[in-house]
Protein backbone atom coordinates (compact mmCIF):
# COMPACT_ATOMS: atom_id res chain seq x y z
CA UNK A 1 0.00 0.00 0.00
CA UNK A 2 1.65 3.36 -0.80
CA UNK A 3 0.52 6.18 1.36
CA UNK A 4 2.31 8.64 -0.71
CA UNK A 5 0.64 7.91 -4.20
CA UNK A 6 -0.94 10.95 -5.38
CA UNK A 7 -4.27 10.92 -6.21
CA UNK A 8 -5.46 11.45 -10.23
CA UNK A 9 -7.70 14.18 -9.85
CA UNK A 10 -10.86 13.79 -12.55
CA UNK A 11 -11.92 15.96 -14.34
CA UNK A 12 -14.79 18.21 -13.55
CA UNK A 13 -17.66 18.68 -15.58
CA UNK A 14 -17.51 22.31 -14.75
CA UNK A 15 -14.22 22.58 -16.49
CA UNK A 16 -15.88 20.66 -20.05
CA UNK A 17 -17.89 23.68 -20.55
CA UNK A 18 -14.92 26.28 -19.05
CA UNK A 19 -13.50 28.65 -21.53
CA UNK A 20 -9.75 28.05 -21.93
CA UNK A 21 -7.40 30.35 -20.48
CA UNK A 22 -10.18 31.74 -17.77
CA UNK A 23 -8.85 32.28 -14.15
CA UNK A 24 -9.11 28.94 -11.99
CA UNK A 25 -8.20 27.23 -8.42
CA UNK A 26 -4.92 27.39 -7.34
CA UNK A 27 -2.57 24.24 -7.34
CA UNK A 28 -2.08 25.42 -3.77
CA UNK A 29 -4.81 23.38 -2.15
CA UNK A 30 -3.98 20.21 -4.18
CA UNK A 31 -0.69 20.02 -1.66
CA UNK A 32 -3.49 19.55 1.68
CA UNK A 33 -3.52 16.13 1.48
CA UNK A 34 -0.14 14.53 1.62
CA UNK A 35 0.37 17.54 4.41
CA UNK A 36 -2.55 16.19 6.52
CA UNK A 37 -0.56 12.88 6.00
CA UNK A 38 2.03 13.16 7.50
CA UNK A 39 1.44 15.10 10.41
CA UNK A 40 -0.38 11.93 11.57
CA UNK A 41 2.43 9.95 11.01
CA UNK A 42 4.48 12.33 13.33
CA UNK A 43 1.77 12.38 15.76
CA UNK A 44 1.73 8.71 15.91
CA UNK A 45 5.59 8.29 16.04
CA UNK A 46 5.44 11.16 19.04
CA UNK A 47 3.34 9.03 20.80
CA UNK A 48 5.13 5.63 20.44
CA UNK A 49 8.53 7.17 21.50
CA UNK A 50 7.08 9.03 24.51
CA UNK A 51 5.25 5.68 25.55
CA UNK A 52 8.44 4.00 25.23
CA UNK A 53 10.42 5.80 27.34
CA UNK A 54 7.61 5.95 30.06
CA UNK A 55 7.54 2.23 29.80
CA UNK A 56 11.34 2.42 30.44
CA UNK A 57 11.59 4.49 33.52
CA UNK A 58 8.77 2.12 35.17
CA UNK A 59 10.14 -1.04 34.40
CA UNK A 60 14.00 0.22 35.62
CA UNK A 61 12.28 1.45 38.73
CA UNK A 62 10.65 -1.48 39.25
CA UNK A 63 14.01 -3.61 38.96
CA UNK A 64 15.79 -1.07 40.98
CA UNK A 65 13.30 -2.13 44.13
CA UNK A 66 13.73 -5.41 43.22
CA UNK A 67 17.01 -5.85 43.43
CA UNK A 68 17.10 -3.73 46.42
CA UNK A 69 14.44 -6.43 48.56
CA UNK A 70 17.25 -9.48 47.59
CA UNK A 71 20.69 -7.55 48.94
CA UNK A 72 19.90 -7.01 53.04
CA UNK A 73 19.82 -3.53 54.32
CA UNK A 74 22.82 -3.57 57.16
CA UNK A 75 21.70 -2.36 60.82
CA UNK A 76 24.40 -0.03 61.65
CA UNK A 77 22.75 0.49 65.07
CA UNK A 78 22.43 -3.36 66.01
CA UNK A 79 26.68 -3.82 64.90
CA UNK A 80 27.67 -1.12 66.95
CA UNK A 81 25.67 -2.38 69.88
CA UNK A 82 26.55 -6.00 69.72
CA UNK A 83 30.45 -4.83 68.69
CA UNK A 84 31.97 -5.50 71.97
CA UNK A 85 35.34 -4.55 72.11
CA UNK A 86 38.09 -6.25 74.37
CA UNK A 87 38.65 -5.32 78.11
CA UNK A 88 40.78 -3.21 78.93
CA UNK A 89 43.06 -4.44 81.87
CA UNK A 90 46.28 -3.31 83.40
CA UNK A 91 49.10 -5.41 83.43
CA UNK A 92 49.68 -6.80 86.79
CA UNK A 93 53.02 -5.54 88.43
CA UNK A 94 55.75 -7.84 89.01
CA UNK A 95 55.77 -9.14 92.42
CA UNK A 96 58.80 -8.34 94.39
CA UNK A 97 61.82 -10.09 94.61
CA UNK A 98 61.98 -11.59 98.07
CA UNK A 99 64.99 -12.73 99.69
CA UNK A 100 65.35 -16.55 99.63
CA UNK A 101 65.29 -16.16 104.03
CA UNK A 102 61.90 -14.27 104.08
CA UNK A 103 60.91 -16.63 101.78
CA UNK A 104 61.44 -20.23 103.77
CA UNK A 105 60.11 -18.42 106.90
CA UNK A 106 56.69 -18.03 104.90
CA UNK A 107 53.91 -20.72 105.53
CA UNK A 108 52.82 -22.69 102.56
CA UNK A 109 49.72 -21.26 100.36
CA UNK A 110 46.53 -23.04 101.17
CA UNK A 111 44.18 -23.55 98.11
CA UNK A 112 40.57 -22.54 98.08
CA UNK A 113 38.09 -25.28 97.60
CA UNK A 114 34.82 -24.47 96.05
CA UNK A 115 31.62 -24.27 97.88
CA UNK A 116 29.62 -27.05 95.84
CA UNK A 117 33.06 -29.39 96.42
CA UNK A 118 32.94 -28.72 100.37
CA UNK A 119 29.66 -29.29 100.29
CA UNK A 120 30.66 -32.82 98.43
CA UNK A 121 33.24 -34.09 100.97
CA UNK A 122 30.94 -32.83 103.66
CA UNK A 123 28.57 -35.12 102.52
CA UNK A 124 30.63 -37.87 102.13
CA UNK A 125 31.59 -37.42 105.54
CA UNK A 126 28.22 -37.89 106.81
CA UNK A 127 27.88 -34.51 107.75
CA UNK A 128 25.07 -32.31 106.40
CA UNK A 129 25.87 -29.72 103.30
CA UNK A 130 26.93 -26.57 103.69
CA UNK A 131 23.98 -24.46 102.52
CA UNK A 132 25.03 -21.45 100.72
CA UNK A 133 23.32 -17.54 101.20
CA UNK A 134 20.75 -17.60 98.71
CA UNK A 135 19.52 -21.02 100.03
CA UNK A 136 19.77 -19.97 103.96
CA UNK A 137 17.34 -16.64 102.96
CA UNK A 138 15.28 -18.76 100.83
CA UNK A 139 14.61 -20.99 103.49
CA UNK A 140 13.61 -18.47 106.11
CA UNK A 141 10.80 -17.01 103.48
CA UNK A 142 9.23 -20.31 103.62
CA UNK A 143 9.45 -21.15 107.12
CA UNK A 144 8.65 -17.49 108.49
CA UNK A 145 4.78 -17.38 109.86
CA UNK A 146 2.62 -14.42 109.72
CA UNK A 147 -0.53 -13.53 111.07
CA UNK A 148 -2.47 -10.89 111.36
CA UNK A 149 -4.05 -8.86 114.18
CA UNK A 150 -6.44 -6.09 114.83
CA UNK A 151 -4.75 -4.41 117.71
CA UNK A 152 -4.85 -0.64 117.62
CA UNK A 153 -7.34 -0.71 114.64
CA UNK A 154 -4.11 -1.89 112.52
CA UNK A 155 -4.01 -4.61 110.51
CA UNK A 156 -0.56 -4.80 109.74
CA UNK A 157 1.61 -8.17 109.30
CA UNK A 158 3.80 -9.33 111.99
CA UNK A 159 5.80 -12.89 112.54
CA UNK A 160 5.24 -15.58 115.40
CA UNK A 161 7.63 -15.65 118.02
CA UNK A 162 9.89 -18.18 117.06
CA UNK A 163 10.02 -16.49 113.27
CA UNK A 164 11.66 -13.87 111.38
CA UNK A 165 9.51 -11.77 109.56
CA UNK A 166 11.69 -11.09 105.60
CA UNK A 167 12.16 -7.74 104.49
CA UNK A 168 9.62 -8.05 101.87
CA UNK A 169 6.09 -8.68 103.81
CA UNK A 170 7.24 -5.63 105.99
CA UNK A 171 7.65 -3.60 103.35
CA UNK A 172 4.31 -4.98 101.52
CA UNK A 173 1.84 -4.86 104.45
CA UNK A 174 3.53 -1.35 105.69
CA UNK A 175 1.97 -0.01 102.31
CA UNK A 176 -1.40 -1.78 102.78
CA UNK A 177 -1.65 -0.41 105.90
CA UNK A 178 -0.60 3.47 104.86
CA UNK A 179 -3.13 3.00 101.50
CA UNK A 180 -6.21 1.11 102.90
CA UNK A 181 -8.57 2.54 105.19
CA UNK A 182 -9.62 1.43 108.83
CA UNK A 183 -12.62 -0.06 107.63
CA UNK A 184 -11.14 -2.34 105.37
CA UNK A 185 -8.46 -3.30 107.95
CA UNK A 186 -11.10 -4.60 110.31
CA UNK A 187 -12.75 -6.72 107.35
CA UNK A 188 -8.91 -8.75 107.11
CA UNK A 189 -8.81 -11.64 108.35
CA UNK A 190 -7.11 -12.41 111.61
CA UNK A 191 -5.47 -15.14 112.98
CA UNK A 192 -6.95 -16.26 115.97
CA UNK A 193 -6.95 -19.13 118.85
CA UNK A 194 -9.25 -21.79 118.27
CA UNK A 195 -12.73 -21.40 121.08
CA UNK A 196 -14.59 -23.55 122.34
CA UNK A 197 -17.97 -24.32 123.50
CA UNK A 198 -19.56 -24.42 126.52
CA UNK A 199 -22.81 -25.12 128.05
CA UNK A 200 -24.46 -22.48 130.50
CA UNK A 201 -23.66 -23.56 133.80
CA UNK A 202 -27.31 -22.73 134.70
CA UNK A 203 -29.74 -20.91 132.34
CA UNK A 204 -32.41 -20.02 134.88
CA UNK A 205 -30.33 -18.14 137.05
CA UNK A 206 -27.70 -16.42 134.31
CA UNK A 207 -28.55 -12.92 132.13
CA UNK A 208 -26.42 -13.28 129.40
CA UNK A 209 -24.40 -10.96 127.30
CA UNK A 210 -26.62 -8.64 124.91
CA UNK A 211 -29.83 -9.05 126.93
CA UNK A 212 -32.51 -5.89 126.16
CA UNK A 213 -34.29 -4.63 129.47
CA UNK A 214 -36.69 -2.02 128.90
CA UNK A 215 -36.46 1.06 131.07
CA UNK A 216 -38.32 4.42 131.84
CA UNK A 217 -36.61 7.64 132.78
CA UNK A 218 -37.46 9.06 136.28
CA UNK A 219 -35.65 12.27 135.95
CA UNK A 220 -35.11 14.75 133.12
CA UNK A 221 -32.11 14.73 131.30
CA UNK A 222 -29.98 18.15 130.56
CA UNK A 223 -26.50 17.76 129.23
CA UNK A 224 -25.09 21.17 130.50
CA UNK A 225 -23.37 19.56 133.07
CA UNK A 226 -22.70 15.96 133.82
CA UNK A 227 -24.96 13.85 136.38
CA UNK A 228 -26.69 10.65 137.61
CA UNK A 229 -29.72 9.58 135.63
CA UNK A 230 -32.05 7.01 137.33
CA UNK A 231 -34.58 4.52 135.66
CA UNK A 232 -38.00 2.00 136.73
CA UNK A 233 -38.08 -1.15 134.97
CA UNK A 234 -41.88 -2.02 133.74
CA UNK A 235 -41.44 -5.46 133.19
CA UNK A 236 -39.31 -8.71 134.45
CA UNK A 237 -36.04 -9.17 133.27
CA UNK A 238 -35.60 -13.07 133.35
CA UNK A 239 -32.58 -15.64 133.07
CA UNK A 240 -31.70 -16.99 129.48
CA UNK A 241 -34.68 -19.79 129.41
CA UNK A 242 -36.97 -17.12 129.93
CA UNK A 243 -38.55 -19.19 133.24
CA UNK A 244 -37.70 -17.24 136.42
CA UNK A 245 -37.76 -13.80 137.04
CA UNK A 246 -34.49 -12.47 137.94
CA UNK A 247 -35.36 -8.70 138.16
CA UNK A 248 -38.72 -7.91 139.07
CA UNK A 249 -40.44 -4.81 137.65
CA UNK A 250 -39.88 -1.54 139.56
CA UNK A 251 -36.37 -2.62 139.63
CA UNK A 252 -34.42 0.75 139.92
CA UNK A 253 -31.18 1.10 137.64
CA UNK A 254 -29.00 4.10 138.43
CA UNK A 255 -26.56 5.40 135.59
CA UNK A 256 -24.23 8.27 134.93
CA UNK A 257 -24.55 10.50 131.85
CA UNK A 258 -21.17 12.38 131.17
CA UNK A 259 -22.47 15.81 129.06
CA UNK A 260 -20.24 17.63 127.39
CA UNK A 261 -21.88 17.29 123.57
CA UNK A 262 -19.71 18.49 120.91
CA UNK A 263 -20.71 20.33 117.84
CA UNK A 264 -23.02 18.37 115.78
CA UNK A 265 -23.86 15.58 117.88
CA UNK A 266 -27.46 14.87 118.42
CA UNK A 267 -27.38 11.58 121.11
CA UNK A 268 -26.40 11.25 124.77
CA UNK A 269 -24.64 8.52 125.83
CA UNK A 270 -25.46 7.22 128.83
CA UNK A 271 -23.52 4.23 131.26
CA UNK A 272 -25.96 2.20 133.30
CA UNK A 273 -23.40 1.17 136.67
CA UNK A 274 -26.03 -1.14 139.02
CA UNK A 275 -29.19 -2.04 139.30
CA UNK A 276 -31.66 -2.67 142.89
CA UNK A 277 -33.98 -4.84 142.56
CA UNK A 278 -37.69 -4.62 144.84
CA UNK A 279 -35.44 -7.51 147.13
CA UNK A 280 -33.01 -5.16 147.47
CA UNK A 281 -30.35 -7.28 145.35
CA UNK A 282 -27.85 -4.99 144.11
CA UNK A 283 -27.01 -6.37 140.10
CA UNK A 284 -24.13 -3.99 138.80
CA UNK A 285 -24.24 -3.68 134.74
CA UNK A 286 -21.91 -1.28 133.42
CA UNK A 287 -23.58 -1.56 130.08
CA UNK A 288 -24.61 1.47 127.88
CA UNK A 289 -28.08 2.93 127.25
CA UNK A 290 -29.74 2.72 123.77
CA UNK A 291 -32.90 4.02 122.00
CA UNK A 292 -36.19 1.73 121.82
CA UNK A 293 -34.93 0.91 118.03
CA UNK A 294 -31.33 0.02 119.59
CA UNK A 295 -29.15 3.08 118.62
CA UNK A 296 -26.62 3.78 121.17
CA UNK A 297 -27.37 6.36 123.29
CA UNK A 298 -30.66 8.48 123.89
CA UNK A 299 -32.04 11.05 121.75
CA UNK A 300 -33.21 14.48 122.71
CA UNK A 301 -33.75 18.05 122.07
CA UNK A 302 -30.72 19.91 120.60
CA UNK A 303 -30.21 23.53 121.88
CA UNK A 304 -27.66 24.82 119.72
CA UNK A 305 -27.32 28.43 121.48
CA UNK A 306 -27.62 29.93 118.14
CA UNK A 307 -28.31 33.38 119.71
CA UNK A 308 -25.79 33.25 122.91
CA UNK A 309 -23.23 32.29 120.59
CA UNK A 310 -23.90 35.19 117.51
CA UNK A 311 -26.65 37.32 119.15
CA UNK A 312 -23.88 39.73 120.75
CA UNK A 313 -21.64 39.73 117.51
CA UNK A 314 -25.01 40.37 115.68
CA UNK A 315 -25.79 43.87 118.19
CA UNK A 316 -22.58 44.76 117.76
CA UNK A 317 -22.54 44.53 113.52
CA UNK A 318 -25.60 46.45 113.53
CA UNK A 319 -24.63 49.47 116.13
CA UNK A 320 -21.46 49.64 114.04
CA UNK A 321 -23.59 50.63 110.75
CA UNK A 322 -26.62 51.92 112.34
CA UNK A 323 -24.09 55.62 112.56
CA UNK A 324 -22.94 55.57 108.86
CA UNK A 325 -26.59 54.94 108.15
CA UNK A 326 -28.29 57.70 110.06
CA UNK A 327 -25.33 60.00 108.53
CA UNK A 328 -26.38 59.08 104.82
CA UNK A 329 -30.10 59.68 105.75
CA UNK A 330 -29.43 62.85 107.03
CA UNK A 331 -27.39 64.29 104.08
CA UNK A 332 -29.86 63.70 102.14
CA UNK A 333 -27.75 63.46 98.69
CA UNK A 334 -27.67 68.07 98.69
CA UNK A 335 -23.96 67.67 98.64
CA UNK A 336 -21.27 65.13 98.32
CA UNK A 337 -19.58 65.70 101.66
CA UNK A 338 -19.27 62.80 103.74
CA UNK A 339 -18.26 62.24 107.25
CA UNK A 340 -16.05 59.45 108.65
CA UNK A 341 -15.62 58.53 112.37
CA UNK A 342 -12.90 55.88 112.23
CA UNK A 343 -12.76 55.81 116.19
CA UNK A 344 -16.61 53.94 115.44
CA UNK A 345 -16.14 52.40 113.35
CA UNK A 346 -13.01 50.04 113.73
CA UNK A 347 -13.76 50.12 117.84
CA UNK A 348 -16.98 47.85 117.28
CA UNK A 349 -14.86 45.44 114.70
CA UNK A 350 -12.09 44.72 117.30
CA UNK A 351 -14.92 44.45 120.31
CA UNK A 352 -16.83 41.61 117.81
CA UNK A 353 -13.77 39.68 117.95
CA UNK A 354 -13.10 38.97 121.59
CA UNK A 355 -16.69 38.89 121.64
CA UNK A 356 -16.80 35.92 118.91
CA UNK A 357 -13.98 34.42 120.51
CA UNK A 358 -15.48 34.00 123.68
CA UNK A 359 -18.63 32.69 122.36
CA UNK A 360 -18.03 30.36 119.75
CA UNK A 361 -16.74 27.64 121.90
CA UNK A 362 -20.70 27.07 123.78
CA UNK A 363 -21.30 23.91 123.61
CA UNK A 364 -24.74 22.61 122.13
CA UNK A 365 -27.21 21.22 124.65
CA UNK A 366 -29.67 17.87 124.56
CA UNK A 367 -32.64 17.98 126.50
CA UNK A 368 -34.53 14.54 126.72
CA UNK A 369 -38.19 14.78 129.43
CA UNK A 370 -38.64 12.22 132.36
CA UNK A 371 -41.21 9.73 131.05
CA UNK A 372 -38.93 8.90 128.27
CA UNK A 373 -38.52 4.82 127.30
CA UNK A 374 -34.65 3.76 127.10
CA UNK A 375 -33.07 0.06 126.96
CA UNK A 376 -30.27 -1.65 129.41
CA UNK A 377 -28.71 -3.45 126.65
CA UNK A 378 -26.38 -6.16 128.64
CA UNK A 379 -22.60 -6.01 128.28
CA UNK A 380 -21.83 -8.75 130.02
CA UNK A 381 -23.13 -12.29 131.65
CA UNK A 382 -24.74 -11.58 134.75
CA UNK A 383 -24.61 -14.95 137.52
CA UNK A 384 -27.72 -14.70 140.19
CA UNK A 385 -26.69 -18.14 141.74
CA UNK A 386 -25.09 -16.45 144.42
CA UNK A 387 -28.03 -14.73 145.58
CA UNK A 388 -31.02 -16.82 144.45
CA UNK A 389 -31.52 -20.51 144.85
CA UNK A 390 -34.29 -22.96 143.04
CA UNK A 391 -36.63 -24.75 144.96
CA UNK A 392 -39.65 -27.44 143.55
CA UNK A 393 -43.17 -26.21 144.15
CA UNK A 394 -45.03 -28.73 146.01
CA UNK A 395 -48.36 -29.30 143.89
CA UNK A 396 -51.50 -29.03 145.69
Amino acid sequence: MNLFKLKQQEPDQEDEGSIEGERALTSVNKGVTLQNKLTNWAVVIGLCVLTGVLLYKYYAGMYKEYEGKKTPVKDVTRTVATTALPPFSMPDPDPPSASPALAADKPPRLQAIPMTQGANIAAGNGQPPVKSLAELVQERRLKSSLRFNLQHGTGGADAGPKSLATTDAADTSGVQAESEPRSTKAMQPAHFSAAHAYMVPDPTLIMTRGKVIPCTLVPAIDTTLAGMVTCLTGEDATGADNKVSLMDRGTVCVGQQGGGVTHGQRRVGIIWQRCETPQHVLVPLESGATDALGRPGLSGQVDNHFWDRFGAAIALSLISDIGPYLTAVRQGGDNNTTIAFPNILNGPQAVMGEVLKNTMDIRPTITAPQGARVLIYLAGDIDFRDVYQLERSKQP
